[in-house]
């Protein structure tokens, strides 16, 4: 007698691949919290927490912190894990999917060896910027992820001047970030009092290029929201650019007020936060562009993933 288990609808495949998003993101956000709050070396090793100790007992809030960070980074891979197991499931198959999905999982565990080297060379503020902008390099290929998953397998690409302003916005606004995290290794949140900082100059010289480089973003988009209001847009995308514009005006304000207040913590992890929430917006933009989502009667009739597909075509009853 055979069995099989019930089907995975490319709807739902596709709620699983906005939660890889809103995972990878958490562990973003996190991330910064461990830093900010001085809990970089919460736990001094790596990949337990203290010597065969895998917990935080005894280790007082900064261990607790980040060990937190490294419990969500595991319940982000298991989702990861979950997504690329349905998308390799799909019958017939989207190569794209598995692909994309496979690689998440594998830059996700890379991305966690690095983590565990900025604990073993306590806070190297250049391993710290890679670490943190591998994450973001990873945010990229989940929000591709989420669009291909809602899209039919061979959409058009839009055409016409946005996209290429859409994708010179992600450059900008990595730019942005790769300036951002020269001006957080010079400054004064390390992740513990005595990680090592670069010496690139003043630190006013330093913040001086992220925010020349944040001004420059701002003018972009605002050019590419004028350009979606001027040119036959769809309603979707002319919102999506109206709150990326929103979003990089709130951030150049934020970014502002935390340098005249000296930098305390917390805006700072608002702004970092900001940051990321930003970046999510400018390349979900430059995604919807380059693919743009199938309508719901489309997606209905998109080919289900069957994790029975792995596991062989029957089951013993």
């Amino acid at each position: 007698m055979q069995r099989r288990i019930p089907s995975v609808s490319a709807r739902a495949l596709r709620r699983w691949t906005a939660a890889v998003v809103v995972v990878d993101a958490a562990v973003v956000v996190t991330g910064a919290a461990v830093r900010l709050t001085g809990s970089g070396l919460g736990c001094p090793t790596w990949p337990n927490c203290t010597g065969d100790q895998v917990g935080s007992a005894g280790l007082g809030l900064r261990g607790a912190i980040e060990f937190g960070n490294r419990l969500v980074g595991i319940a982000a891979f298991a989702v990861l894990v979950v997504t690329a197991v349905l998308a390799a499931c799909q019958r017939p198959g989207r190569r794209d999917l598995r692909r994309l999905s496979a690689g998440l999982v594998a830059g996700f565990f890379a991305n966690g060896v690095i983590g565990g080297i900025t604990v073993l060379t306590h806070l190297n503020p250049g391993v710290v910027a890679v670490h943190f902008l591998f994450n973001m390099a990873l945010l990229v290929a989940a929000v591709a992820l989420h669009r291909r998953a809602g899209s039919a397998p061979l959409a058009m690409r839009a055409s016409g001047p946005l996209p290429p302003l859409a994708r010179a916005t992600v450059v900008v606004a990595g730019f942005v970030l790769l300036a951002g995290t020269l001006a957080t290794g010079s400054g004064p949140h390390g992740g513990d009092p005595g990680a090592p900082r670069f010496h690139l100059g003043p630190l006013d010289r330093v913040t001086a290029l992220h925010a020349d480089a944040a001004m420059l973003l701002t003018g972009l988009v605002a050019a590419l929201a004028l350009v979606a209001r001027a040119t036959p847009t769809a309603h979707a995308t002319r919102r999506a650019t109206v709150r990326l514009l929103l979003l990089v005006a709130a951030q150049a304000a934020l970014g502002f007020t935390q340098y005249l207040l000296d930098l305390p913590a917390v805006l700072v992890l608002a702004h970092v936060a900001g940051a990321t929430l930003l970046w999510l917006a400018a390349i979900d933009l430059d995604a919807r562009l380059r693919r743009p989502p199938a309508p719901a009667a489309v997606l209905d009739q998109m080919p289900a993933a069957r994790p029975a597909a792995l596991l062989g075509s029957a089951l013993p009853a």
